[in-house]
């Protein structure tokens, strides 16, 4: 599969089906291609998965936008699961 080329300044994204730009209101997401609504966080989130993926060399299909942690509880020695999602708007 070949993965988009995305411009973050117009929002135009190009890939061998042709290119698009996305609605006034919206991102065209760099991991997943979708289209997200645009607030501060998903701008901050888009600015810095292309960074990873221009500067860096990631590829866009070993990120994820939803990610699980396990970690060793220091106080109590437990390990636990912390489950990262991107939160519901603010309304």
């Amino acid at each position: 599969m070949v993965q988009p080329e995305f411009d973050q300044q117009t929002q135009t994204e190009s890939s061998s089906k042709g290119v698009f730009a996305a609605k006034e209101d919206t991102l065209v997401c760099v991991i997943t291609g979708d289209q997200k609504k645009a607030s501060a966080q998903e701008q901050t989130l888009q600015s810095v998965a292309q960074s990873l993926a221009s500067e860096y060399g990631f590829d866009a299909k070993n990120m994820a936008r939803d990610f699980s942690l396990a970690y060793l509880d220091p106080e109590t020695g437990n390990k636990k699961r912390l489950r990262h999602t991107r939160p519901d708007p603010v309304r």
